[in-house]
């Protein structure tokens, strides 16, 4: 039989709380359900290390009393002193917690491991990355000058995918007829973009960071006018619609008279 890989306990649970009545009843919580529960009491975990944690709920407790009654920096110091204890007490309880929720007599599936760490009152790591799902087509504004074009998402602040991807392209010359601009298509099953032009024209491709709000691409000179569109990605498979294309053109003032 394979081996199950490991299930891991989220220790951030606890070790990020900054609020001490919190960290101290999740402690009470963690002796509650440890001691009662047949996989992790006695002898499983030793009653002494249990006897240890009542003694840090204790410790907590009593210097929260202390600072309620009198709120000066000595009192909140031993507060925190005492806060570190009982999370030094966790770590220990979530090290052999994780350990016999592992072990094949206990579990076959890792599914099973996860309930087990839960039985404990600490939190399993997810098991598995959830999908994001395709993105929202992104939405910009966007300048030129002095060779630079400057980008600005304005999607909503929630808007975060693993990468948005930028597509310029120039606008080709005024001509008799006129010449078609250049056709920008995405294909979304192979995460790929082509750009098909009648005549022979700058194109340049930028991807940013999804957490990134703005974008410059630079050397963008050889025509008056751009195209701009974008679309967005969360992994290969997860592609967002590419956007309608958004005109910048460089602007040249009059000489002075």
């Amino acid at each position: 039989m394979a081996t199950l890989k490991l299930v891991k306990v989220k220790i951030t649970e606890f070790t990020d709380e900054t609020n001490a009545e919190v960290l101290n009843q999740y402690l009470w919580d963690c002796l509650t359900d440890g001691m009662g529960s047949t996989l992790y009491g006695s002898p499983a975990i030793l009653a002494a290390f249990y006897t240890a944690g009542n003694d840090a709920y204790d410790a907590l407790a009593l210097a929260i009393s202390n600072y309620d009654d009198n709120q000066n920096p000595t009192n909140n110091g031993i507060v925190k002193d005492k806060m570190a204890l009982v999370v030094l007490w966790l770590r220990g309880y979530a090290s052999q917690v994780q350990v016999i929720a592992n072990l094949p007599i206990n579990c076959t599936t890792r599914e099973e491991a996860a309930t087990n760490i839960r039985l404990s009152h600490l939190t399993p790591q997810e098991l598995a990355s959830t999908p994001k799902g395709n993105p929202a087509t992104p939405e910009f504004t966007a300048s030129i000058a002095n060779g630079v074009i400057s980008i600005k998402i304005t999607n909503i602040h929630t808007y975060k995918p693993t990468n948005i991807i930028f597509v310029v392209t120039a606008v080709p010359p005024v001509t008799t007829p006129a010449t078609p601009n250049p056709v920008v298509v995405l294909d979304k099953a192979n995460a790929q973009v082509s750009i098909v032009s009648k005549v022979a024209v700058q194109a340049v491709v930028k991807s940013i960071s999804g957490k990134g709000t703005s974008a410059k691409i630079a050397n963008m000179n050889t025509s008056p006018s751009y195209n701009i569109q974008a679309y967005a990605q969360n992994g290969n498979k997860q592609i967002s619609d590419l956007s309608a294309p958004v005109l910048v053109t460089i602007i040249t003032l009059p000489p002075a008279v």
